[in-house]
């Protein structure tokens, strides 16, 4: 809900807090674009967002066009920043930093997220040129980026393995309690 996170984005970004987490999945898909567009109301001169993206990968690819259809009407020009692993992040800090980008966007691609010196490394980057960075990937906090909000991937992962024992142990899946608990977390460093 837009209205709802207005204050909330504004606490943060007054706080000096410059790492989001979103993900198109959250709030039947409209996330991305609530956060985007409260952010260029906060930062109204925003208008170059870096997307680092895996070009291998045809989702990648395809939210890159998905956010450049939503950041058109903001005002704000997206740049492709392309690193299929850590060895190509010097290329991607190239390109952001000859697009003169304004804020970071990295693309949720396990690839890229999923590995500790590529989160490290681009935190550290946008840190040293304090760069806000946006990312569905709630462990970039844990390396570097000064917050986040957003699923705690490794609960899901020990709840999932809990269930998945209990089906191999003779549970009927439709046995299994519904939890109740948010799976969320907010690091701050």
């Amino acid at each position: 809900n837009e209205e709802r996170s207005r204050p909330i984005l504004r606490a943060a970004w007054e706080a000096g807090i410059n790492f989001y987490d979103t993900a198109n999945v959250y709030s039947a898909g409209t996330s991305e674009e609530i956060v985007g567009k409260i952010l260029k109301e906060l930062a109204p001169r925003t208008s170059r967002v870096a997307v680092i993206l895996n070009p291998d990968k045809s989702r990648s690819v395809a939210n890159f066009d998905r956010l450049g259809a939503a950041a058109g009407p903001l005002g704000i020009a997206l740049l492709k920043a392309e690193a299929r692993n850590v060895a190509d992040l010097g290329q991607a800090f190239a390109a952001m930093a000859a697009g003169r980008a304004d804020a970071i966007y990295v693309d949720d691609d396990g690839t890229l997220t999923g590995s500790i010196e590529v989160r490290k490394s681009i935190s550290q980057w946008a840190l040293g040129r304090r760069l806000p960075v946006a990312s569905s990937f709630s462990i970039f906090a844990a390396d570097g980026a000064l917050v986040t909000l957003g699923a705690d991937h490794l609960a899901i992962a020990r709840r999932a393995a809990v269930q998945v024992h209990r089906i191999l142990g003779g549970t009927k899946p439709a046995d299994l309690p519904t939890p109740s608990k948010r799976w969320g977390n907010q690091p701050q460093n």
